[in-house]
């Protein structure tokens, strides 16, 4: 099995990551190796796939895997002006 190496953060933060890559964003990496990607740990990222706010997965069998677009996405969708900013919830209603 090969060993993931993280994107640099650099790249990630200019948008020349993985959604920029159709080869390397359509590839399937493990909760680990998401985790890595992300800089964030498993048990976080566990955690937010049990409450339904983390990226997007696949279930293969019993295994979890991410599309690295999805995180891409998720990680996009983090951005935040001030500290009282609500995260927009695809599909949620606006007040």
């Amino acid at each position: 099995m090969s060993t993931f190496k993280s994107a640099n953060a650099g790249d990630r933060s200019i948008g020349t990551g993985a959604a920029g890559n159709t080869a390397f964003a359509n590839r399937k990496i493990s909760v680990g190796e998401a985790a890595t990607y992300l800089g964030i740990s498993k048990s976080f990222l566990d955690k937010k796939r049990l409450d339904g706010s983390g990226p997007i997965y696949m279930k293969i069998g019993r295994r979890v895997t991410y599309d690295l677009s999805d995180l891409e996405i998720w990680v996009a969708a983090q951005k935040r002006r001030h500290t009282s900013e609500v995260a927009q919830l695809s599909g949620a209603r606006q007040p």
